[in-house]
């Protein structure tokens, strides 16, 4: 893997975490990712339309769902991804 695709992992990966940590504490690791799955989806078919051409991220998205979302998308990983690997990664 090269090490760009491997740092845009991390930091997709930590991204997703800190968006199921913030938004969907308490609820089972499957839970979490058929939630985000869906979000994820959502965000690909609406606002990333728009946001994959802006230079930074959209200020009204700082402590929503979007942010974490556009944080992941922006990583330089693949997005969105299936429940399965995000079930892995948010399980840690």
């Amino acid at each position: 893997v090269p090490w760009w695709l491997e740092e845009g992992k991390r930091q997709r990966n930590g991204a997703l975490r800190e968006l199921a940590d913030r938004f969907y504490d308490g609820q089972s690791v499957s839970a979490q990712a058929r939630q985000i799955r869906t979000l994820s989806i959502r965000y690909a078919a609406s606002a990333w339309r728009f946001d994959r051409s802006r230079g930074a991220m959209p200020e009204h998205y700082g402590g929503t769902v979007n942010e974490w979302l556009y944080r992941a998308f922006t990583a330089g990983a693949p997005m969105p991804i299936c429940e399965r690997q995000l079930r892995v990664i948010l399980g840690r």
